[in-house]
């Protein structure tokens, strides 16, 4: 179980019975624990979940159950650090990330995780740091096509348009590439360069992978340490036509 797949929603669906099988048949399995709150987790971040509130405390209540089987369990604190992300608990989601990258420093995941904290908490080079050691540890991760598309979507908060445009790209050719974030952060770069009618575009296709994604949706499910260190973000997808 220490051995991290990126999901889709089919690959989540099947997952989850699975995950919670194992911890039945062995309640000490911290590991499943973990895992099985790391796919909650996912479920809300890649828009799988039409009660993402309900997925988020299902995803920490299996974490913190990991961390107090084992707590020296690296996917236990991998879990922790992303949900304490999406709840806006920053410095809290920093502290669980660094812990499960000193349990296990080879651990990409944690690396991403970590990024993604980083970046929402405004420290926008340490989370590009972050995301380089994503890759050189494994770069052959089917994770890579969400660190394409994480480093697309810090490029928008650096208001560095054309780089973002160019990551969320590659993220869109990556074979694994899931759920509605290629398309986003592409439309917001495409709306923030001024590219309209391609960026109209690309927000129909991520409409598509979530037929009710809005501002309002990425705001709660992406909450930023300093108010409006979203915006620039926000504001590519609104030219782009992304519904308030």
């Amino acid at each position: 179980m220490r051995h991290y797949r990126s999901f889709t929603k089919i690959d989540n669906a099947e997952a989850l019975p699975l995950l919670q099988r194992a911890r039945e048949l062995d309640p000490t399995f911290a590991s499943a624990y973990a895992y099985e709150g790391y796919s909650h987790f996912l479920n809300v971040m890649l828009g799988y979940t039409e009660t993402p509130g309900e997925s988020i405390a299902a995803a920490l209540a299996a974490a913190k159950k990991a961390a107090a089987l084992d707590d020296k369990d690296p996917a236990a604190y991998l879990t922790l650090g992303r949900v304490h992300m999406m709840r806006g608990e920053h410095d809290t989601s920093i502290a669980a990330l660094e812990r499960s990258l000193s349990l296990n420093p080879s651990f990409a995941p944690a690396y991403f995780g970590l990024g993604f904290a980083l970046a929402l908490a405004g420290q926008l080079d340490e989370a590009l740091g972050a995301l380089d050691k994503t890759v050189r540890l494994n770069p052959r991760d089917p994770l890579i096509w969400a660190v394409k598309a994480l480093r697309s979507l810090i490029y928008c908060l650096l208001r560095q348009y054309e780089a973002a445009a160019e990551s969320a790209r590659q993220s869109m050719r990556e074979p694994r590439a899931a759920g509605y974030w290629p398309y986003a952060v592409l439309a917001s770069a495409l709306g923030n360069l001024g590219q309209i009618e391609e960026a109209r575009t690309v927000i129909d296709g991520a409409l598509r992978q979530k037929p009710d994604l809005s501002l309002s949706y990425l705001e709660k499910t992406l909450p930023t340490k300093q108010p409006g260190d979203l915006q620039p973000y926000l504001d590519g997808l609104r030219k782009a036509g992304l519904p308030e």
